[in-house]
């Protein structure tokens, strides 16, 4: 039983790797699922893969040719790791939602 949810998981971590890489940089976000609940050997080696794949995201963004390709494209990198980029986003969604409330605007 142990044997299958390895395979499972190398199974879903390939194919989550083969589509990135495939996938144009930022066509769309990735999202990793794991069809098992959480504590287990498969949340774990889905946890380890995010880890890496995160780390090597955040890697490829720095490398000067990728900044140029994304630059290309009107895209800027920020670089950062998820944890980081969602306190960026809670900062931003905060800062524009005063914004919105001080100049009253209405959502019709």
């Amino acid at each position: 039983m142990k044997i299958a949810y390895m395979l499972s998981a190398s199974w879903l971590a390939a194919s989550v790797i083969a589509a990135a890489a495939h996938a144009a940089y930022p066509d769309r976000p990735i999202a990793l699922v794991v069809p098992f609940p959480p504590g287990g050997s498969t949340d774990l080696a889905a946890r380890i893969v995010a880890a890496k794949l995160e780390k090597a995201f955040v890697e490829a963004s720095k490398d000067p040719a990728v900044a140029k390709k994304l630059s290309e494209q009107s895209i800027r990198p920020l670089g950062l790791p998820a944890k980081d980029l969602g306190a960026l986003i809670r900062k931003e969604i905060d800062q524009w939602a005063r914004v919105i409330k001080e100049a009253k605007v209405e959502n019709k």
